[in-house]
């Protein structure tokens, strides 16, 4: 074959720019420069060994300057593709070597992908490993040899090719294998490395070719070629061969073969000599070791020890002196454990042998030992320290287990390497330890305990004694039922039964009413729907604000209401579920027992309990009333007299539970619960339940035979005890383990027949039932139970009828109880996120509830149909006034509600004392979100505002001629959407409204409308302001004065050029916030300022806003500053009312001695008439503030008062209408 020529190669090479130009152009010289030809093969070889080119490139290259080489066709070659056995023959001509012959690469797996990597730019080329260089035939030798393939085998180093002379293998022959075969390493891009010994030869001196610069990193070209049968690498490098052997010079006589035979033999005979001396004396030395070790391996400790002495005695300068001492203290140690159960033989062993032995330079050797018999002996004292019932040797286990642990903690002995493998032991070990400590100190706080309440008990304070077992308990779970404790507790439950006294003194109850503060009062409700058909005389009785409400169950007609005090949280119940039944009732502020005529809410009998009591318990012709001072009244529900009660020494927060076996059971406020005759009332057990105080919130009831009880014993859960009672109902013990229930139960129970229903305050429903056939389960559930879905707790008000349960709590909810589909059926769902307020009330198909809609402030009472929740009346009641009116001359008050209803009581309603229909309502406003914020306008009208709805007013305008007319709803047109922030107040004839980008309106209070161009101060785009309520000023308030929260106090009139707009008159920078509104007292206007600890009141000129005096409050302002005639007034927490007049004076400070006042004050004859929420009316000096007068309205306030006539208009804290003398 004709020799592919370099320089077309090069070409190649350079177009496809896997080389730098400046690197191929320094090729190309030494190639012109070689005195030899230089064929492409040889170059490619090179720049596959060094590494610029893969065996895949440069086999593609050669293959394309092959296809378009210009010269005349090369010889054709024979042979396969990919590299055969070569010629078999000696004299036949050598075929032509295919392509991947003359490179050696084997064929890759995939023969279609040819294209090239490019190598990286300036990329070294690859290190050439010491097995991976090839070296390179003489290039003088013919082109056959030149190309002829070697075998891919490397030859064994040193060894030679199995010709004489390391000549190469003869043809046919199969050339010997490495003795170690490598794994080149793998090139990127999943290219065939360049094999070991793939047969490219050197090029020598004939290629001609100049060694190129380092930077190529290729080595030189021009090292002289290497004789056949001489390659020998050296160090990874190439050997030069052919150099002629370095002959010795002429030396020393002496330097004879005889003399260095002589010298040698004898050196050799010393250093045989001291080997055999050193071999035998040393072998007796090492098998006596040996045979130690191996009795101490087998555990024949008592025969390595000796061993191990003698080796010592034998040979103390041995180096293994140091490990048989450490192995006869181990093995010693070893003997004691495995000798005897008592560790504490090993424990004094171990503190005498191992300090003895740490020092030793081989104590390493024994640490693995130590990691295991160390925690060993600490266990022989910790686990029988943790059974042991003595508490004298539990004690004395565990200071020996401390002495141990004492050893295993010491990292001389169980280094941390060695720790970490029996880590779970010491900590088990440890566990133990202070498992049996807290046992002793246990038993230790259990005897002094038992003491402890041995001595409360017999002197008396079951209270004490109580307390003693809680605390016990607190610290201690598992004493509870421990045998000691139970027999204290017993000792404790018969003192109880001792202390429980039956008394005969009578309470007599009174037919007389109280005599009533208020002349005239007037009930208002709202009432909407036509109701049902029913019986007249039929009544509901709800409880709201403080209040007793008897409404008509067919129409909802309001019919009487009865105040009964703010503290009043139980609800009426009627004495039977006959029509025109009368209704028990609470006042909880004089602590009064009432019996009121249904119908009418006439007083039949009251009875003073004199404290606190829970709600009573109907049993028959008796009223059960159970105080918190700890005594049972028995009350004839005829006479309401008490002839007889019990006195329990606990306090009592529920009424007792009853059954048919005619005895009461009594929950005391903690530990006890009473068991009482009915007929007597004497106490015949006292069973210890165990509960904390105050944990149970609803009565006991019974269900054949069986007691439920319901401790809220957590924070999110409860516990339902069940005791099983005999046959006279006594004697009650567990039936099974607590019920444990998510959520609280804060409601009754309700029973009926078999069942028990429980509902809790996170949501969970349980049915349960009675089966005294089933002796291992006798409760169980009757229908899967509903599992808690509430976060936070929601009181639920269940009422159970014919298979049908209905729950209120923030919905109404009907369910049917499918037993035999073992389900709870939820039917529909009413009146979401509402909350309900009391327990349902079911007459006949119909059912009765009470709520408070969602932002409403009324308290909505209704009736709904049973089956479909279908609506058929509803009445609002107990909703706050938030404006009262008179008209003397039209012989009128008008009274606007706080859900914007105005009604209108004449003389009439006055005598009748109700009124159910409003007179009107503002248009979309009605029983919706309240409005509170009250401000004077002119000409008798006023605005009312809602701090939750700033995008609407209501105008009252009592001067309007049609009724529809005097309240009306007015949205803030021009707000738009932009965020109102502070409420709108009148002044410059128009209603003041600031909004959140800055803008001050001036609206048109019959339109909603801009009167004006906005005021606008600068602004950052995007920012947002929180302006403070305005103040108008001057004589025709023509102006107002208005504060943001950045520190800026605007004084801002009309401007008429060049078209009417507010602007700022004045202005100035503030160096505190004001967190008030602002209110002017003639030339003067006030603000008020917050401090960490209290707050003050500010001052600043009208005119120019200049800031002028302070005052201390000292405390919170909590209402006002507030613009009254001539004054300005402010409440603080601390009582205190103060009053503020023009020219930045403080004119008096008045104690608030009845508590935080309600409505707006007064003025009668240059006096101040004030009204507080607790009802009294009084009256101050409008000079100094002093008190002149005083009254009681009887029940709280909401508002007020207003002149009527001589009298006083006020309206009560349940929106009720109360006409009251003035206080002289």
């Amino acid at each position: 074959m004709t020799p592919m020529s370099a320089e077309r190669f090069l070409d190649r090479l350079e177009k496809t720019g896997l080389l730098e130009a400046w690197f191929l152009q320094t090729i190309r010289e030494q190639v012109k420069s070689s005195t030899t030809p230089v064929t492409a093969d040889s170059v490619a070889k090179r720049l596959v060994l060094s590494g610029h080119l893969t065996k895949l490139q440069a086999r593609k290259l050669l293959a394309d300057v092959q296809k378009d080489a210009a010269e005349a066709p090369e010889v054709s070659r024979g042979g396969e593709r990919g590299g055969g056995k070569p010629q078999a023959a000696r004299g036949k001509p050598h075929p032509e070597p295919s392509i991947d012959e003359e490179l050696g690469l084997a064929p890759l797996g995939d023969e279609e992908d040819l294209g090239l990597a490019p190598l990286p730019e300036d990329a070294p080329p690859q290190t050439v490993q010491e097995e991976d260089v090839v070296l390179l035939e003489d290039a003088s030798r013919s082109v056959d040899q030149e190309l002829g393939l070697a075998p891919l085998a490397e030859p064994p180093r040193g060894a030679g090719s199995a010709a004489a002379g390391g000549q190469p293998a003869a043809a046919g022959r199969t050339p010997s294998r490495p003795a170690v075969q490598r794994q080149p390493p793998e090139p990127a891009g999943g290219l065939q490395p360049l094999d070991v010994g793939a047969g490219l030869q050197p090029l020598g001196d004939a290629s001609g070719l100049q060694p190129l610069p380092d930077a190529a990193g290729l080595q030189a070209w021009d090292e002289p070629s290497l004789a056949d049968g001489a390659l020998e690498p050296a160090a990874g490098s190439l050997q030069k061969a052919g150099r002629p052997a370095k002959r010795l010079g002429s030396g020393s006589p002496w330097d004879s073969t005889l003399m260095y035979a002589g010298g040698g033999g004898l050196a050799l005979m010393l250093i045989v000599g001291f080997v055999l001396w050193y071999t035998l004396t040393r072998g007796s030395a090492t098998e006596l070791l040996q045979a130690a070790d191996t009795d101490y391996r087998s555990g024949s400790y008592s025969q390595a020890i000796p061993k191990y002495e003698k080796f010592l005695a034998s040979y103390p300068d041995d180096p293994n002196v140091s490990l048989a001492r450490v192995r006869i203290g181990t093995a010693r140690l070893r003997q004691v454990l495995e000798g005897s159960k008592d560790k504490q033989p090993v424990l004094k062993a171990a503190q005498e042998i191992l300090p003895q032995l740490e020092n030793e330079t081989a104590f390493d050797e024994a640490r693995a030992e130590l990691a295991s018999i160390l925690p060993e002996i600490a266990e022989g004292f910790s686990q029988p320290a943790r059974l042991e019932q003595d508490m004298a040797k539990a004690q004395t286990l565990v200071d020996l287990a401390g002495e141990a642990i004492k050893l295993v903690n010491n990292p001389a002995y169980i280094p941390t390497s060695l720790r970490k493998s029996v880590e779970s032991r010491i900590e088990k070990i440890q566990e133990d330890i202070e498992l049996a400590r807290r046992n002793i100190n246990q038993n230790k706080r259990l005897e002094e305990a038992v003491a402890e309440i041995g001595q409360a008990a017999g002197g008396g304070d079951t209270q004490r004694a109580y307390e003693v077992r809680r605390q016990l308990l607190a610290e201690y779970p598992g004493l509870e039922q421990n045998a000691r404790l139970v027999q204290a507790v017993g000792e404790i439950t018969q003192r109880e039964r001792g202390l429980v006294k039956v008394e005969n003194e009578a309470v007599n109850a009174a037919t007389e009413d109280h005599q009533l503060a208020s002349e005239f009062r007037v009930a208002l409700a709202s009432r909407r729907g036509t109701g049902k058909p029913g019986s007249e005389a039929q009544m509901v009785c709800f409880q709201a604000r403080g209040a007793v409400y008897g409404l008509q169950a067919a129409t909802g007609q309001l019919k009487w209401r009865r105040a009964v005090g703010a503290d009043t949280l139980a609800n009426p119940q009627p004495l039977s579920r006959q029509p025109g039944a009368d209704v028990l009732a609470i006042d909880g502020r004089r602590q009064e027992l009432l019996r009121l005529k249904g119908a009418s809410g006439q007083l039949v009998w009251r009875t003073p309990i004199g404290e606190a009591f829970a709600e009573p318990v109907l049993q028959g012709s008796k009223i059960l009333v159970a105080t918190q001072g700890g005594r049972l009244l028995e009350i004839d529900a005829e006479t309401g007299n008490a002839t007889r009660r019990v006195r329990i020494p606990q306090k009592l927060h529920v009424g007792p539970g009853v059954s048919d076996k005619g005895h009461l059971y009594q929950v005391g406020e903690h530990s006890n619960l009473y068991l009482l005759d009915e007929a007597t009332l004497e106490c015949k057990e006292v069973y210890y339940l165990g509960h904390k105080p105050g944990t149970v919130a609803a009565p006991p009831v019974m269900a054949l035979g069986h007691l439920f009880i319901a401790e809220n014993s957590g924070e999110a859960y409860s516990d339902l005890h069940v005791l099983a009672t005999d046959a006279n109902g006594l004697s009650p013990q567990p039936a099974l383990k607590p019920i444990r229930l998510a959520g609280r139960v804060l409601v009754p129970l309700i029973q009926t027949a078999a069942r028990v229903i429980v509902v809790t305050d996170l949501g969970a429903i349980r049915v349960l039932e009675v089966n005294t056939a089933n002796a291992k389960q006798p409760v169980a559930d009757v229908v899967e139970p509903v599992v808690a879905s509430y976060k936070s707790p929601v009181t639920g008000y269940p009422v159970f009828d014919g298979g049908r349960l209905w729950v209120g709590n923030d919905r109404f909810t009907k369910y049917d109880v499918q037993t035999s589909r073992n389900r709870l059926s939820r039917v529909w769902i009413k009146d979401e996120r509402d909350a309900f307020v009391a327990p349902p009330q079911v007459i006949g198909d119909t059912l009765y509830h009470l709520r408070r809609r969602k932002d409403s402030p009324a308290f909505t009472a209704a009736a709904i149909q049973g089956d479909d929740g279908k609506i058929l009346w509803e009445v609002d009641l107990a909703v706050p006034a938030s404006l009262l009116a008179v008209d003397m001359e039209r012989k009128r008050v008008h009274s606007i509600s706080a859900q914007a209803e105005l009604f209108e009581i004449t003389p009439e309603t006055f005598q009748a004392g109700v009124v159910d229909q409003a007179a009107c309502a503002a248009g979309g406003t009605a029983r919706g979100k309240p409005f509170t914020e009250v401000q004077a306008m002119d000409a008798g009208r006023w605005i009312l505002g809602s701090p939750q709805d700033r995008g609407r007013v209501v105008i009252y305008d009592p001067q309007a001629a049609a009724p529809s007319g005097r309240l009306r709803e007015l949205p803030l047109k021009a707000a738009g959407t932009t965020p109102v922030t502070a409420a709108p107040v009148y002044g410059l004839g128009g209603l003041i409204v600031p909004l959140d980008n800055g803008q001050v309106l001036l609206l048109d209070a019959a339109t909603g409308d801009n009167k004006f161009l906005p005021f606008q101060p600068p602004v950052e785009a995007g920012s947002k302001v929180v302006w403070r309520e305005a103040a108008a000023v001057g004589a025709e308030r023509s102006e107002f004065v208005i504060a943001d929260d950045r520190r800026k106090l605007f004084r801002v009139g009309v401007k008429d050029q060049p078209q009417p707009h507010l602007e700022a008159l004045s202005q100035a920078q503030l160096e505190v916030d004001l967190v008030s509104s602002l209110a002017a007292a003639g030339d003067a206007v006030y603000g008020v300022t917050r401090g960490p600890n209290s707050d003050t009141i500010l001052s600043f000129a009208a005119a120019d806003l200049a800031a002028g005096k302070q005052w201390p409050a000292e405390g919170r302002v909590t209402w006002g500053p507030e613009p009254w005639e001539d004054l300005v007034l402010l409440a603080t927490d601390q009582q205190t009312l103060m009053a503020f007049e023009t020219g930045q004076k403080r004119r008096w400070t008045s104690p608030l001695a009845y508590g935080p006042l309600v409505g707006r004050p007064l003025r009668v004859d240059g006096n101040l008439v004030l009204a507080s929420l607790s009802g009294t009316v009084w009256m101050i000096s409008g000079l100094d503030g002093k008190e002149l007068a005083k009254a009681d309205a009887g029940e709280p306030l909401g508002a007020g008062p207003v002149a009527f006539g001589t009298r006083l208009l006020l309206c009560a804290a349940d929106g009720t209408l109360l006409v009251v003398r003035t206080p002289q």
